[in-house]
């Protein structure tokens, strides 16, 4: 099995959305998960975020397929937030005032001893501070 990286919200919305910037990236790396050249773990948060759209806009058969994707995409774990998910998602917050789905999908990698987290969220880079390695889809604005 290949490395274990984690991977935020912007990750799938732009892969399953076809963000016209992105999507390519979004493919090639979720390509490498499909194939187990890296083991990905992602937070039911980030599921919540993503079928926020398509809910908005009515769209049930996207829905149901963008849970189905999630729940069979191979190598890729959805981990739900527990206790001990909780408690560090709030030292998180303490420590370096990000934002309570950002504080769960940093301890939900952390949890799972994940290298690196793949993002567009330049704010994460406090997590830095933690030992994951925080790897934006984009280059920062500014």
């Amino acid at each position: 099995m290949g490395e274990k990286v984690a991977l935020d919200t912007p990750v799938f919305i732009y892969y399953l959305e076809g963000h016209s910037d992105l999507a390519p990236r979004c493919r090639r790396l979720l390509a490498d998960v499909e194939r187990g050249k890296l083991e990905a773990t992602t937070s039911t948060v980030c599921v919540l975020e993503t079928l926020v759209r398509p809910l908005v806009l009515r769209e049930d058969q996207v829905v149901l397929q963008y849970k189905e994707w999630f729940t069979h995409f191979p190598h890729l774990t959805v981990k739900p937030m527990t206790m001990d998910t909780s408690i560090l998602a709030a030292e998180l917050r303490a420590e370096y005032g990000v934002g309570v789905a950002d504080a769960v999908v940093g301890a939900t990698a952390i949890e799972a001893a994940c290298t690196r987290l793949i993002t567009n969220d330049d704010g994460l880079r406090v997590l830095e501070g933690r030992g994951l390695r925080v790897e934006l889809l984009a280059a920062p604005r500014g």
